[in-house]
């Protein structure tokens, strides 16, 4: 039997014990395995997140394009943003504006509690501007790639 397979069943054993055993717990009992069930599942996130998420986003990256979903193995899905223009957290958004004049900077950027870049209009402006509103646009603005999403699906074997 593989490690796998050896994990799931221990996991699966593990988890029918204290499902059974709360049924008859005391509140202390409770309160404990309410505590051992959140640091397992702690540190479940945390193998998750270190390792196992990264791996996924690293080989999704290398199979597909941004703005795509893929499933890997049959169990994982990995939803791959597509990337973005976004403003730069120390952008000077009024000294961008003053560059651009109110028309540019109104078709460029959709005013709302920040500022999200109009990337088309972006592309279609860059050759009208001045090379100063131009380089302080372009100092402005960074190219964004999300990160991308991971999820598992249940494995019928985990309810065997």
């Amino acid at each position: 039997m593989s490690i796998l397979e050896q994990s799931k069943t221990v996991f699966k054993n593990l988890l029918s014990s204290i499902s059974n055993t709360l049924d008859d717990a005391s509140t202390e009992e409770t309160i404990s395995y309410g505590a051992l069930l959140w640091k397992v599942s702690s540190e479940c996130k945390s193998l998750l997140d270190s390792q196992v998420k990264p791996r996924m986003r690293a080989l999704a990256r290398e199979q597909t394009q941004p703005g795509t979903n893929i499933k890997l193995g049959g169990q994982c899905k990995v939803v791959l943003p597509k990337k973005r223009l976004v403003l730069r957290k120390n952008a000077n958004i009024d000294s961008v504006a003053e560059a651009l004049g109110p028309a540019v900077f109104a078709e460029l950027f959709t005013a709302t509690v920040t500022y999200r870049v109009n990337q088309d209009a972006v592309n279609s402006k860059l050759d009208i501007l001045t090379p100063e509103a131009k380089a302080i646009l372009i100092n402005a603005l960074e190219d964004k790639e999300d990160t991308p999403r991971v999820s598992f699906v249940e494995d019928s074997s985990w309810t065997k």
